[in-house]
C-alpha cells in the first residue's frame, strides 16, 4: 500500500525530477513551429500556391460562362439517367462550388497549420494535399457545369 506524500515533503529526487519535467515542457513551447515556419516550408507554399490555382481557375470559368439568366441552369448531368427536374437551379448556385472550395481550403489549412504546430508536418501535408484533391474534383465540377449549360 502506497500513502501519498504531500509536495512539500517530496524527495529531493521528485524535486529535482518535476524541475527537470518543468524545463523540458518549456524548452518544448519554445521550439514549436512558428506561423513563419509553417509559410517557410516549400512543401506548404507550393500547395497552397496549387490549391489557389485551381480554385481560381475554377471562379475563373465559372465567371466567364455563366451569367445571370431568367431561367434555370443544370447543376447535374448524369450519362445514364440525363437531367433530373431536381438539378435545376438558379445561375448563382452554381458558384457554391467556388464557395464550398474556399471552405474546404480554409478548413483544411488550419488544421494543417495546427498539426504542424504540434510537430506532425506529414499529416499537415496531407490536409493540404486532400484540399488539392478536392480543389481538382470541383474544378471538373465546374467544367461539367459549364459543358452541359452551353
Amino acid at each position: 500500500m502506497t500513502t501519498h506524500v504531500p509536495r512539500h515533503t517530496a524527495p529531493p529526487q521528485q524535486r529535482l525530477l518535476d524541475k527537470i519535467y518543468a524545463k523540458k515542457a518549456a524548452i518544448d513551447r519554445a521550439e514549436r513551429p512558428r506561423v513563419r515556419d509553417f509559410f517557410a516550408s516549400n512543401i506548404v507554399r507550393w500547395l497552397l500556391l496549387a490549391n489557389g490555382v485551381v480554385l481560381l481557375c475554377a471562379a475563373g470559368l465559372l465567371g466567364w460562362f455563366i451569367r445571370p439568366t431568367q431561367y434555370d441552369i443544370i447543376l447535374h448531368y448524369n450519362a445514364f439517367f440525363g437531367v433530373s427536374s431536381d438539378m435545376f437551379a438558379p445561375w448563382w448556385h452554381a458558384y457554391r462550388i467556388v464557395i464550398f472550395g474556399a471552405g474546404v481550403l480554409c478548413v483544411n489549412g488550419l488544421l494543417a497549420f495546427w498539426s504542424y504546430r504540434g510537430r506532425e508536418r506529414i499529416a499537415s501535408y496531407i490536409f493540404l494535399l486532400g484540399a488539392f484533391l478536392t480543389q481538382l474534383s470541383l474544378l471538373i465540377d465546374a467544367i461539367a457545369v459549364v459543358i452541359v449549360n452551353r
